[in-house]
């Protein structure tokens, strides 16, 4: 079973970002990202939004629908 939360690490170390630099992307706390990517608390979808589009990825990939990164354009 694929996790996004796995996905999610991969994405933003794939992009060379910190928790806190894509954090400050985001315009919100680490420790609220860090809720986000340790599947400890659930994202909004204007979050998850914002986090394809930063990362440059599918929300199909991150949810485990696809193995393909990149999103359709």
């Amino acid at each position: 079973m694929v996790y996004y939360t796995d996905r999610l690490q991969k994405a933003r170390k794939d992009r060379n970002l910190t928790q806190r630099e894509l954090a400050r992307l985001l315009e919100m706390r680490h420790q609220q990202y860090n809720r986000y990517e340790t599947g400890k608390t659930a994202m909004t979808v204007e979050v998850f939004r914002k986090i394809c589009v930063i990362l440059n990825v599918s929300s199909d990939y991150l949810l485990g629908f696809t193995d393909e990164s990149k999103p359709l354009k």
